[in-house]
């Protein structure tokens, strides 16, 4: 299944809190005027052999819910392509965070993917970023193995993996490939 934005408002898929057992397999979200898939808290989420790309800011995010827990995560072998996201705000491939104080991100593996990203010089440019913007650990138990990270274009602000807030963090096997002063992969 393909999911072309046509780079129209808005996000290519929302997924509202509550709701568990979503299979992405084998589907292509793109050219989205912002997000490919924004989910606002999940519960046994598998996203596998699917792309990602073309839209206007993150190729796939997790929202953390006001409260409660998001439970649940498995994103494999999927192709994740920010680099043709304009615009002058920060942006991630592939973010799983959290805004809210009291929610919990948990149970989490991101694993086999191609990740691509262009730097866009001062802005925060990251392939995978796991956060929590609370004085507290809500990002727990997650591994991030085995994925190439692509990044391109001049950044000076940006991480290949970019992981805080969190306890009981696997990250192991990536490879991030840097090419400097190139706008594509």
């Amino acid at each position: 299944m393909t999911i072309n934005g046509n780079g129209q408002g808005g996000n290519a898929i929302i997924v509202a809190s509550g709701l568990s057992g979503f299979v992405f397999d084998q589907m292509t979200a793109e050219n989205a005027a912002v997000n490919g898939i924004l989910m606002n808290a999940y519960s046994a989420t598998v996203v596998k052999n699917s792309t990602f790309t073309g839209n206007g800011h993150d190729q796939f995010v997790v929202a953390g819910a006001a409260s409660g827990t998001s439970d649940g995560l498995q994103i494999t072998g999927s192709v994740f392509d920010d680099s043709n996201s304009v615009g002058g705000a920060p942006f991630v491939a592939l973010a799983v965070y959290n805004t809210n104080n009291g929610a919990l991100i948990k149970n989490i593996v991101i694993s086999d993917n191609i990740v691509r990203y262009t730097g866009t010089g001062a802005n925060e440019t990251d392939g995978i970023a796991l956060y929590t913007e609370s004085s507290s650990v809500y990002v727990q138990n997650v591994v991030v193995s085995n994925n190439t990270i692509q990044m391109s274009g001049a950044s000076t602000a940006g991480n290949g993996i970019e992981v805080w807030s969190g306890a009981n963090l696997t990250v192991c096997g990536n490879v991030t490939l840097i090419t400097p002063g190139s706008e594509s992969v």
